[in-house]
């Protein structure tokens, strides 16, 4: 974006009532528990009119949106929050691999992509390849981990100079 575009009223005024009106189509949008101000003691008009016009705030000021996310580098996370997520993404994974033993269980030859993705997945002749394309040092050991090799017929490594 152009930083010396200069917008006029009109045009914010504009934007203004496009985001209302595509907030408002979206059901149950920040409301309850959701909204930034839940628990404080503003009625709804207040919410809605301070809600909208923060949304209007950071969707026209992109620079605004790169300050906010320099301000939050560096920061970390709890041990806590970290023990969710990875919670989170274990157990999605363990459903991508439950849903992937039933589809072979119907005649699909079937490779979940969660943890481990191949740079190339090659069919020939009936046989699937994982092709890895590498410039370092390669993780050998990655297709090991909860038996992916079982999914494929050979792993081809591809080192390559840098």
């Amino acid at each position: 974006m152009n930083k010396s575009y200069v917008r006029t009223a009109e045009h914010r005024h504009n934007m203004s009532v496009s985001i209302r009106k595509a907030l408002s189509k979206i059901p149950n949008f920040a409301k309850g528990e959701n909204n930034a101000f839940y628990g404080k003691k503003h009625n709804e008009t207040s919410k809605n009119k301070m809600s909208n016009s923060q949304k209007l705030y950071f969707s026209t000021h992109p620079e605004r949106l790169e300050k906010m996310r320099k301000d939050k580098l560096g920061t970390h996370h709890t041990e806590e929050s970290k023990n969710k997520t990875s919670l989170g993404i274990k157990r999605t994974y363990q459903r991508i691999h439950d849903e992937a033993e039933k589809l072979k269980k119907e005649g699909f030859i079937v490779i979940p992509i969660a943890e481990v993705v191949p740079d190339i997945i090659a069919i020939k002749d009936g046989n699937i390849y994982a092709y890895e394309v590498e410039y370092g040092k390669p993780n050998y050991g990655k297709y090991d981990k909860n038996n992916y090799r079982k999914y494929f017929d050979d792993i081809i490594w591809l080192l390559r100079k840098p």
